[in-house]
């Protein structure tokens, strides 16, 4: 045990020096490419009250010292799979980082059960449990997907009405993109523009960066918003007309969405209703009469 311990310790601690001086290469990169550049030239969102990936911080600089050991693993299309989900979830972590995790929520998963149950698993429980635990991150992370993508579908209309207000006012759609994201709440879909921003910054046409914001969510609102800027552009629509169909078509969209999920609601309160409310119905009302029937107090009154 105390060897297991001495292990642990020290891997904790290489991890913590390896994560911290990594980050600390890092910063000095990102400050030497990015030195002089100001809060005018890039469009900074406000920071978002609510963090969602508060334990895969804390994790990190453990997943940056497990994850280059995934190099070997020659499955091409699980780690694309895998990169297109993070990307569309905009985690902060690279592919590797990702197969460390699950590697560890596998062995977290076998030791919650030993620690549970007070006894080794058999091989086929360690399997079984190890199994369960290697797809939770891919539970959490596609709970994660989903969240984004009805927070992007909320909040979009609304942000392209903003862009249409600035646009029509006067602005570059671009300005009124880095407006929009200066002074709307902090969202997914400032984020996304923010990404939008930068690429634009860096050199891509606005096509090329739509066409990457339309890809990196995945969404048929946001593809159907892009395509349509980008086929304005290209025959010379005024960018204010498009922005305001676009956002009554979202409206109308999350309108007919909503009426979609109402009439699947007594679909889905059919086997809460059969098995959990009508037994106790049965057992409030035939109850009694059952009662008598077996006492046998049910004939009494026919004699």
């Amino acid at each position: 045990m105390i060897y297991l311990i001495t292990i642990t310790v020290f891997v904790f601690i290489a991890s913590m020096v390896y994560y911290y001086y990594n980050t600390k290469v890092r910063y000095s990169e990102l400050k030497h490419r990015f030195e002089g550049w100001s809060e005018d030239t890039v469009a900074v969102p406000q920071k978002r009250k609510k963090s969602s990936g508060a334990l895969i911080k804390v994790l990190l600089p453990l997943l940056r010292v497990l994850g280059p050991l995934n190099d070997l693993i020659p499955l091409g299309f699980l780690k694309r799979r895998i990169s297109r989900s993070l990307i569309a979830g905009n985690v902060p972590m690279t592919v590797n980082d990702f197969l460390a995790l699950k590697e560890l929520s596998a062995v977290l998963a076998v030791g919650l059960y030993i620690i549970v149950t007070d006894k080794m698993p058999d091989l086929e429980t360690g399997l079984i449990t190890a199994g369960v635990g290697f797809f939770v991150p891919d539970i959490l992370l596609k709970g994660h997907i989903d969240r984004r993508k009805k927070e992007i579908a909320k909040d979009l209309p609304n942000v392209i009405d903003l862009l249409k207000l600035c646009v029509e006012a006067g602005m570059d759609f671009m300005l009124a993109v880095k407006r929009v994201v200066r002074d709307y709440k902090p969202c997914a879909v400032t984020e996304e523009l923010t990404n939008v921003w930068r690429q634009i910054q860096m050199g891509r046409s606005r096509a090329e960066a739509l066409k990457h914001f339309a890809w990196r969510v995945d969404m048929p609102e946001v593809s159907s918003f892009v395509r349509a800027l980008i086929q304005g552009d290209k025959m010379g629509t005024p960018i204010g007309d498009i922005l305001k169909v676009q956002a009554d078509e979202m409206r109308m969209y999350r309108i007919l969405k909503a009426e979609e999920e109402a009439m699947k609601a007594p679909v889905k309160m059919l086997l809460p209703l059969l098995f959990f409310i009508m037994p106790v119905i049965l057992i409030v009302v035939a109850g009694p009469i059952l009662l008598q029937f077996i006492r046998g107090d049910i004939f009494k009154g026919f004699q």
